[in-house]
């Protein structure tokens, strides 16, 4: 059951968006885009800051439902 695993469901929900989501970014800010890439394939940052500052940079740049 996957209820019952050790595995935090929602970290594995946003670690399956980052390439997704940086693929939208990649089409209005490539370097933006680079950047976060680079930062997730290094493993420089947990996923979850990764995955808010992707999100905050779509929402500041209106890629996503409500920005700015």
């Amino acid at each position: 059951m996957i209820e019952n695993l050790p595995i935090d469901m929602e970290l594995l929900e946003k670690r399956k968006a980052i390439p997704v989501k940086l693929a939208e970014l990649s089409y209005i800010d490539q370097e933006k885009a680079i950047h976060f890439l680079r930062i997730w394939g290094e493993k420089k940052s947990p996923i979850t800051p990764l995955y808010n500052e992707i999100m905050k940079t779509l929402y500041d740049k209106e890629l996503i439902e409500g920005g700015a």
